[in-house]
């Protein structure tokens, strides 16, 4: 095998594995989760809502898309939330946090 077609060989492998990383990024940064699925102490950016009506309220309250969302403390039994939106503390309830969706 002559050093170009091995040159060539290295290229194609390389290009190769940069598309196979491209794609991965891709695939785990797109797909979005509602923020119920987050443990205590996780992080995650608001991207969207589900429902418009609590959407709107959400957004009354502060919670913007883009805005950093951690998960703070949560009831027992599936109860309230206590979550940290950017800078401020809210008591968010299940039907709530269903509606957030993250990055």
């Amino acid at each position: 095998m002559s050093a170009t077609t091995c040159f060539k060989l290295v290229l194609s492998l390389h290009y190769y594995l940069d598309l196979i990383k491209i794609r991965m990024v891709a695939v785990t940064t797109s797909i979005p989760q509602p923020a119920v699925a987050l443990q205590a102490g996780s992080v995650g950016t608001v991207a969207r809502f589900n429902d418009e009506r609590l959407g709107s309220k959400l957004l009354a309250m502060g919670v913007l898309p883009g805005s950093r969302l951690e998960i703070l403390r949560a009831a027992p039994f599936g109860g309230g939330v206590v979550v940290k939106i950017d800078d401020h503390l809210l008591a968010l309830r299940k039907e709530e946090l269903l509606c957030i969706i993250l990055k």
